[in-house]
């Protein structure tokens, strides 16, 4: 059965059958797939979390630079088959190509090889402290570059955040 009904102020009449109406109008919160999203982020921090630790395993065998080769290929062909499965993406400026490729060695390999460098001459549980404080790190010189602004409840995170960090490596010791 068709219902008519006026949509917005276009004076368009929606001829569709009541069930299709009904199908379009779903709330959000009942969507198939919901989960996938916090599912992918859960992966994501267990993958970071336990990063340092087959690091500091791998480093018995491999040296820095030869493990950080392993993670780029490793994720290279990886986004290579998620890019086969999403579709071409095309890059309209011969520019742009310069700029990934810039972006790539410094907030990948250069940012990567800094870590298992400093990783091979640390404990796991220090590597990973220092982990945790980027983003104090990152709050912190976006409010001394003026981008952000201090409010309370970022002041408390980072006061927070430090004073865990203190109480987890103990300087008392």
């Amino acid at each position: 059965m068709a219902c008519l009904s006026f949509i917005g102020s276009t004076g368009n009449l929606d001829t569709r059958p009541d069930d299709f109406r009904a199908r379009d109008m779903k709330p959000q919160t009942q969507r198939s797939g919901a989960a996938a999203p916090h599912l992918a982020l859960i992966a994501v921090q267990l993958m970071f979390g336990s990063w340092p630790i087959f690091g500091k395993i791998a480093l018995r065998t491999f040296s820095a630079a030869g493990l950080v080769a392993f993670r780029v290929a490793g994720a290279s062909l990886a986004f290579l088959v998620l890019q086969s499965a999403a579709g071409r993406v095309s890059i309209t400026r011969k520019s742009d190509f310069a700029r990934f490729a810039l972006y790539g060695l410094l907030g990948v390999v250069l940012n990567q090889l800094l870590f298992v460098k400093g990783l091979m001459m640390t404990t796991v549980v220090s590597a990973t402290l220092l982990s945790t404080t980027i983003p104090i790190f990152a709050l912190l010189v976006s409010i001394a570059l003026g981008t952000d602004r201090v409010t309370m409840t970022k002041a408390l995170g980072i006061v927070l955040a430090a004073a865990g960090v203190v109480y987890l490596i103990d300087p008392a010791r």
